[in-house]
């Protein structure tokens, strides 16, 4: 198998069908659709039956959150790459297939530009180097990311210790350990309006962020970074005031 998408969901409604129309184009003989579902309001266990997949895997199990979630799909997952999207959000046709089959083994990831729909229209492009410096000050959506299988055996899964922020400590992790190539388009369309843009961290969760990104970043690096990004956040702050 080449590719596995990823969908976890909790209770998704409409939304997973717009992401299941969208990975249409991946009906492809080497890539895996596999729906990691705990839902407690809504059977989703026929929805293959609308969109005809060759190769769909339902999995319906209890989970302790997103990052749980996408932990236990992850394990079960075939592909030599795999590719992790939310209900709601929507792949953006670039013929994976074809990219993947003859990509350069020695890539750890694929990153592309992302579409962010909420709580606007937003184009995010990122440039065509990346490293955990870049990516601390304008961090990779897991909806712009392929990730190649086995960096999970090197950099381990995705921290349940966070409600939010896993994805942001892995890819900060998976960066200093691995090259990435940027793909020269837009690889999704990202819904937002999710957990993380509502939930508000802990003050346990905010200390045991602060540990975490001390094991990546040295102490001068981090203070640099926070200044750094503490200036970009200003400068957004004033373009939007004239707006």
């Amino acid at each position: 198998m080449l590719l596995s998408v990823i969908i976890v969901t909790k209770n998704p409604g409409e939304d997973l069908y717009l992401t299941l129309a969208s990975l249409l184009p991946l009906n492809h003989p080497f890539v895996e659709i596999i729906l990691k579902d705990n839902s407690d309001k809504e059977d989703l266990s026929a929805v293959n039956t609308v969109f005809q997949f060759s190769n769909f895997r339902f999995i319906r199990s209890e989970d302790k959150g997103i990052y749980e979630a996408m932990n236990q799909a992850l394990s079960t997952a075939n592909g030599k790459y795999v590719y992790f999207l939310n209900a709601g959000d929507q792949y953006i046709n670039i013929n994976l297939p074809d990219m993947l089959q003859n990509a350069d083994d020695n890539i750890g990831y694929f990153y592309g530009n992302v579409i962010v729909l909420h709580p606007r229209t937003k184009f995010i492009r990122f440039s065509k180097k990346i490293n955990p410096y870049l990516i601390f000050l304008k961090n990779l959506n897991h909806q712009g990311i392929i990730f190649k299988r086995s960096v999970f055996d090197k950099i381990g899964y995705y921290d349940t210790d966070f409600n939010v922020g896993s994805d942001f400590l892995l890819t900060l992790r998976m960066s200093k350990y691995f090259p990435g190539r940027k793909i020269q388009k837009f690889l999704s369309i990202y819904k937002g309006a999710g957990v993380s843009y509502q939930y508000k961290p802990t003050e346990l969760e905010k200390k045991l962020m602060r540990t975490r990104l001390k094991e990546i970043f040295n102490p001068l690096e981090l203070a640099i970074l926070s200044i750094s990004s503490q200036i970009i956040s200003f400068g957004l702050y004033i373009k939007n005031l004239f707006k």
